[in-house]
């Protein structure tokens, strides 16, 4: 039978690419990784059909959302609030079989959303994450 439990994902961050990274406690969700890249068309009078180039891959902007946890002791909301718009370094990670993590990691600035509430709900808050630079995808070993 195929299929991942989706437990443990995370997203994290960092000031400096190669630093500790801090991660973002309650993610309730996350959007699509990856870009598509743009097909950049190379048709010639030459051609018998539309040719095609892969272009730049679109990451766009990344929205997910928290549980909202202002006011707690390490507060994951307070620590963003404090690095909010500022050029920082992310990983998105998930956990999958064999011991193993697929890793997003990509740079980008980071803009907090008070999320809408209805009455006997969950306050929640938004992370929408502009990507300013290359994105990378690995599978890496889980550190002990």
């Amino acid at each position: 039978m195929a299929g991942i439990l989706n437990k443990g994902i995370n997203l994290s961050y960092a000031t400096t690419e190669d630093g500790i990274y801090t991660v973002i406690k309650s993610m309730q969700e996350y959007p699509d990784l990856g870009g598509t890249p743009e097909q950049i068309e190379t048709t010639s009078f030459d051609d018998e059909n539309k040719t095609y180039i892969a272009g730049l891959p679109d990451y766009g902007t990344l929205e997910y959302t928290f549980l909202d946890d202002s006011g707690t002791t390490d507060s994951s909301y307070e620590a963003l609030l404090k690095n909010e718009d500022k050029d920082l370094f992310w990983k998105h990670t998930i956990p999958v079989a064999g011991g193993k993590n697929k890793v997003y990691a990509f740079p980008g600035q980071g803009h907090l959303i008070e999320k809408g509430a209805a009455p006997n709900g969950a306050l929640q808050y938004g992370l929408s994450i502009t990507v300013t630079g290359s994105a990378t995808k690995s599978i890496e070993t889980k550190s002990t």
